[in-house]
C-alpha cells in the first residue's frame, strides 16, 4: 500500500446522525417559501369537482436548513380550501386574498414555522408539511423616553443623572 492509498480517514468514526436518504426529520422547523405559483392539478380528485372543477391550486416549494443540510419540501393549497389559505396567511403574516388579482408570489421569501411528518411513498420516505404555526409578530418598539421639560431637568438628563437617585433631597 502506498502513501497515496491512505487518506487518513478513520473508518470506525463515520457515524452519520443525519437522516438517511436525505429526508427531513419529522418535527418543528423554520422554512422559507422559495417558490409559489398557481397550477392546475392533472388528475382532479372527485371530492374537488363540485367546488374546484378546474383543479386550481397553489404549489409551494419550501426550503429548510437543518443539521447542516438543505431540504426541499412541497405543499399544495387547493383553491377551494379557504381554511388552509387562512392558516398559511397567518403563518406568513400576510392578508387573506380578497380578489382574483391576488398572486401567491406574495408568499415568496417569507419564513414560516412548520411541523413535518414522514410518510412512506412508493419511491421511499417523504417529508410533508403537517401543520403551519402563526407568524410571530415583531416585538413592539419601546416608547422613547420623555424629553426633559424644565431647564434643570434638561441639564440633569444631559449629565446622565437619574431622578430619584441617592443625591436627590426631596424638599
Amino acid at each position: 500500500m502506498s502513501g497515496m492509498d491512505d487518506w487518513g480517514w478513520d473508518e470506525a468514526a463515520t457515524t452519520d446522525t443525519k437522516p438517511a436518504g436525505g429526508v427531513l426529520e419529522a418535527g418543528r422547523h423554520v422554512a422559507q417559501i422559495s417558490a409559489a405559483k398557481w397550477e392546475r392539478k392533472e388528475r382532479i380528485p372527485e371530492k374537488w369537482l363540485s367546488k374546484n372543477p378546474e383543479g386550481w391550486r397553489v404549489v409551494l416549494s419550501l426550503t429548510v436548513h437543518s443539521q447542516g443540510r438543505k431540504y426541499q419540501l412541497f405543499a399544495d393549497v387547493p383553491r377551494h380550501w379557504r381554511w388552509l389559505f387562512e392558516v398559511i396567511c397567518d403563518a406568513t403574516g400576510t392578508e387573506l386574498p380578497r380578489d382574483a388579482s391576488w398572486q401567491p408570489s406574495e408568499w415568496i421569501g417569507r419564513d414560516v414555522e412548520i411541523e413535518t411528518t414522514v410518510w412512506e411513498s412508493n419511491s421511499g420516505p417523504r417529508a410533508q408539511v403537517e401543520k403551519w404555526f402563526p407568524h410571530e409578530a415583531a416585538p413592539a418598539p419601546k416608547p422613547a423616553a420623555k424629553p426633559a421639560r424644565t431647564p434643570a431637568a434638561k441639564v440633569a438628563a444631559a449629565r446622565g443623572d437619574e431622578p430619584g437617585g441617592e443625591d436627590d433631597i426631596p424638599f
